[in-house]
């Protein structure tokens, strides 16, 4: 096939499964160029290179799901954050959007995919953390980048793709 989709989650297994010279992306990574501002995200994901010891991150999902015992939000992203960023991080998560958030108190948000939310929805929540000048990234671009894979998940998009390698 000329691309991959994977779930953000099944990265590295899927990665380890075709080509390297495969075009591979994730649903959320599709969703933060729909639904959001694909360059915002990766601005975002930039500043996970220079967050330091007691990092405050903010896991920000747009609606309730039912939680497994492994969620994506509340415990994989965590654990990876802390391997690889902040081992002394702290996490607040928020689930449906109608909660008052006092941004300031964050070194960084991770955004779900969005995807019971509409763009303007989703652009709306980006606003806001831009607007208090808190880095935001998503699900699947934090999830590719803790896999290495970055930039290889965005290459599909040519203009974000020379934002991030240059």
């Amino acid at each position: 096939p000329a691309l991959v989709i994977t779930d953000s989650q099944a990265f590295s297994k899927v990665a380890a499964d075709i080509a390297p010279d495969q075009k591979l992306t994730s649903f959320s990574i599709l969703f933060a160029r729909k639904k959001g501002e694909l360059a915002a995200y990766l601005e975002g994901t930039r500043k996970l290179e220079t967050i330091g010891p007691g990092a405050r991150v903010l896991i920000f999902e747009s609606c309730a799901h039912h939680k497994a015992a492994d969620d994506i939000g509340t415990v994989k992203i965590p654990r990876l954050f802390r391997q690889m960023v902040a081992s002394d991080a702290t996490f607040e998560f928020v689930h449906g959007v109608s909660q008052k958030i006092d941004y300031s108190r964050y070194d960084i948000a991770i955004m779900c995919g969005g995807c019971m939310q509409t763009r303007r929805q989703m652009l709306s929540h980006m606003k806001m953390f831009a607007s208090h000048n808190l880095p935001v990234t998503n699900y699947g671009l934090f999830l590719a980048w803790a896999n290495g894979l970055l930039p290889r998940a965005i290459e599909i998009f040519p203009n974000e793709y020379s934002l991030w390698t240059s």
